[in-house]
């Protein structure tokens, strides 16, 4: 079986602020069961593999969104 990505995404600041920023974090599933959970995939060194995009940017939040999802984040 093929890796299986996915992507994390949660809102950073008061909803109200005009400087939010989304943390998007790569996932990758945790085992070959149908139900297995996924968790944040983590590069060698033990950094989560995550972006910080600007609230606005909808074509950064696009490509992030798909390169996670593609393991390519």
């Amino acid at each position: 079986m093929t890796e299986r990505h996915g992507a994390r995404l949660n809102l950073l600041g008061d909803p109200s602020d005009r400087n939010k920023v989304v943390y998007v974090a790569q996932t990758i599933k945790g085992g070959t069961e149908h139900n297995a959970p996924y968790h944040i995939e983590r590069r060698e060194n033990g950094k989560a593999i995550e972006a910080f995009i600007d609230y606005e940017d909808d074509t950064a939040l696009l490509k992030a969104i798909r390169d996670a999802l593609n393991g390519n984040l």
